[in-house]
């Protein structure tokens, strides 16, 4: 697993960003459910403003993940401190407190241990899922200009008359240009700094003019409420979080809220709701169903027609006042200004990172090869032992106020039990100088002149289970380096252990204990399976086998036969070849798997080869 604050930021953005879309996904379509008799304009925006809402929920998701895994990670390279534990995580520096549930730790620890050592592949992922949906929206974009650059300026009086005429009805101040198309089938409108509205050819040909300004109205009022800079913000909602249905369901829905504001907005500026409604059939009956991606049509396979038709015959509309779509700009101006925010503060935030960990930073003591830490040199006789060059004072006097701050921390305390210049601890692990995964691994903790009742350890690493005063059982799962935390009032102190797998096993013949070389044709016969030994481990720990493979070699013949037993114990296939056992046969027992506490998967011990002898002649 990569150890990048930002891939584990990312990942776990990622993750979070599921149920945090999810219950304001849910809660949006529920409110819109809800208020189903309010205006669609007052729906629209409500969906927006959640929409919105989602984007700060990541944005600040995003933000505090980055400060965790960074400020970790910057204090680790100070302190020259091998990032890797036991999930190939940083560490929190609080302690935390023994499990009271165990099973339900170790549960949970588990499944949190198979998501972070898979954080890269979500990541991988979700970046491969936004490259291509980039791409399709890069695509769709140019497809837009492309129709652009292909329509023709329709530069008749009579429409240029009734451009103006419409956009002075509906408010509308800004410059637009009316063009024909011969590609399109439906009118349809794009562009925010440069709007176009774009009308089919064989549409002018075939409607007449009070049809076609009931549909100039809609294209107009879609350019006014800036419905284009919508279609693009709800565009990279759909890229950012493209694994989340909700956002599709949202976005779709805010989409058909749209074209219903519209409808109720071309109604209010004036036009006869039959005439409107006459003019939507008019395309309906020519069968134009073309879906042009980022631009808005008035006629569209998603803006649910009937239900549009229903409403447009029914109710005369909803006035649409300017404030909703002021206010909507606003919230979009907003958002992108605390998405800028963020992503400015990721350049700057490690610069910060270290001021800040000078202060909070504990004191550690130097440790010693056996694991003890040892009581640390005073200022003049480090000066004298590392003669240090008057290049090195600018760096020397930086350290020197560090620890004079960190110790001024301290001293706050009004009752001060512990002085961190003259404790000494000891951490060890009583019968190994490592940790082995899957066991109980016994370790003893001591601060000298300081009462085992008031040492507390803890860790993110490993569990830890307290025994007895000073005592405690430290599980570990995944190899590397486990970082222990001791702690007494004003004391602060980390303690690192390797974490190592259970050493391979030796299999051999059964109680005979045979790896190799001759075996008489009596005890052969007596043997019922093999078993798996540790030499030289002192902890007791049994290594189960889960199978292996038998080759039978007769005497004198080319006649090789084969079995496969699964467990220790011989199978009827097995034992049948070892009873058939003659003077000079040969036995290899093949890829033998055994499974140890603490593996995953299993492994692949020694071979045993042996052959059969005569025997002993009995005196």
């Amino acid at each position: 697993m990569n150890s990048n604050p930002l891939i584990y930021a990312i990942g776990w953005t990622l993750l979070h960003s599921v149920w945090q879309i999810g219950l304001l996904g849910l809660l949006a379509l529920g409110l819109e459910r809800f208020w189903h008799l309010h205006s669609a304009q007052f729906r629209h925006n409500l969906l927006l403003y959640i929409l919105g809402g989602m984007v700060l929920a990541t944005a600040f998701t995003l933000w505090g993940e980055w400060q965790y895994f960074a400020s970790i990670h910057r204090y680790l390279i100070e302190k020259d401190t091998i990032l890797q534990t036991t999930t190939n995580l940083p560490y929190r520096l609080k302690p935390i407190d023994q499990p009271t549930n165990y099973q339900l730790v170790s549960t949970v620890l588990d499944f949190k241990t198979w998501i972070e050592h898979h954080l890269l592949w979500v990541v991988w992922s979700w970046a491969l899922g936004m490259v291509a949906f980039s791409l399709r929206f890069v695509l769709n974009y140019f497809s837009l200009r492309s129709l652009r650059h292909q329509s023709i300026a329709l530069e008749d009086p009579y429409f240029s008359q009734l451009l103006t005429q419409v956009m002075t009805t509906i408010g509308l101040r800004r410059k637009v240009s009316l063009r024909l198309s011969s590609v399109i089938a439906s009118p349809l409108t794009f562009g925010f700094f440069y709007p176009i509205v774009l009308l089919p050819i064989a549409l002018v040909a075939q409607t007449s003019p009070s049809l076609l300004e009931a549909l100039l109205r809609h294209e107009l009022i879609h350019i006014r409420r800036a419905d284009f800079l919508v279609n693009l913000m709800l565009s990279l909602l759909q890229i950012l979080f493209f694994y989340h249905p909700l956002i599709w369901m949202i976005t779709r829905r805010v989409q058909e809220l749209r074209e219903e504001a519209c409808d109720a907005a071309v109604l209010y500026s004036g036009c006869d709701n039959l005439l409107y409604a006459e003019a939507l059939l008019q395309l309906q009956k020519l069968n134009h169903h073309q879906n042009i991606p980022l631009a808005m049509q008035a006629q569209n396979p998603s803006s649910h027609f009937a239900t549009r038709l229903r409403q447009i015959m029914l109710r005369p509309g909803q006035p649409t006042k300017r404030k909703y779509s002021n206010a909507l700009s606003g919230s979009i101006l907003l958002v992108l200004l605390l998405m800028a925010s963020f992503l400015g503060a990721f350049t700057t935030s490690i610069k910060s990172q270290k001021a800040k960990l000078s202060v909070n930073a504990p004191v550690l003591l130097p440790q010693s090869e056996k694991g003890k830490l040892m009581k640390p040199k005073s200022n003049a006789e480090a000066i004298r032992n590392n003669k240090q060059t008057p290049q090195d004072e600018p760096q020397k006097n930086q350290q020197e106020a560090s620890s004079l701050l960190a110790n001024q921390l301290i001293a706050r305390d009004t009752n001060p039990t512990v002085n961190p210049n003259e404790a000494v601890l000891s951490v060890a692990a009583d019968r190994m100088n490592v940790l082995y995964m899957g066991i109980d691994n016994p370790i003893s903790v001591a601060l000298s002149g300081v009462s085992a009742d008031q040492v507390s350890a803890s860790s993110r690493d490993v569990r830890l289970t307290t025994i007895g005063k000073g005592k405690y059982i430290a599980r570990a799962f995944r190899p590397g380096i486990a970082i222990i935390f001791i702690e007494a009032p004003n004391y602060r102190q980390e303690v690192k252990f390797r974490v190592k797998p259970i050493p391979d096993p030796i299999a051999v013949l059964g109680a005979v204990g045979i790896r190799e070389g001759f075996i008489s044709e009596s005890a052969l016969k007596e043997i019922k399976g093999l078993e798996s030994k540790l030499f030289g481990f002192d902890m007791d720990v049994a290594c189960n086998i889960l199978g292996f493979s038998l080759i039978y070699i007769e005497k004198g013949t080319d006649n090789v036969r084969q079995s496969t037993n699964p467990g220790e114990n011989f199978n009827d296939a097995t034992l049948k070849f070892i009873q058939n056992a003659k003077i000079g046969d040969q036995y290899i027992f093949d890829n033998i798997r055994v499974k140890c506490p603490g593996d995953e998967q299993s492994r692949k011990i020694n071979n045993i080869a042996i052959k059969v002898v005569a025997d002993p002649i009995k005196e």
